[in-house]
């Protein structure tokens, strides 16, 4: 079964799939989640708030103000510290997180990325 998660939004309460969110970001004080579907979903919860209620074996914290989902990675580029969304959004591995990325990306490779 696909994992959900319950989102509050200033005009409403929406169950959103972790298949679904590309992304979680944080700009310009307010937290958005990018769907696959090219939606964007305004939240009232933190980016933090979110990490901690969403299947952590897929996504991944890569910066301060970014939640990524793996499964919707098209690739990451170490030399540019660059994960390029399945939709071609570009998002900054933050430096001090740079080769826990890295290794976190080759050990769930080993583990397989089946559950």
């Amino acid at each position: 079964m696909d994992r959900k998660i319950f989102i509050q939004t200033p005009i409403s309460i929406e169950s959103i799939s972790h298949a679904e969110i590309l992304f979680v970001s944080f700009k310009a004080g307010v937290t958005l989640i990018k769907l696959l579907s090219n939606r964007v979903v305004v939240a009232k919860r933190s980016v933090k708030q979110i990490e901690k209620t969403i299947d952590s074996k897929y996504f991944y914290r890569c910066h301060a103000k970014y939640l990524i989902n793996l499964a919707c990675m098209a690739r990451y580029v170490p030399k540019h510290s660059l994960v390029v969304m399945a939709d071609g959004t570009e998002i900054r591995v933050a430096k001090e997180r740079k080769s826990k990325f890295k290794k976190y990306l080759i050990d769930i490779n080993l583990a397989g990325f089946e559950e």
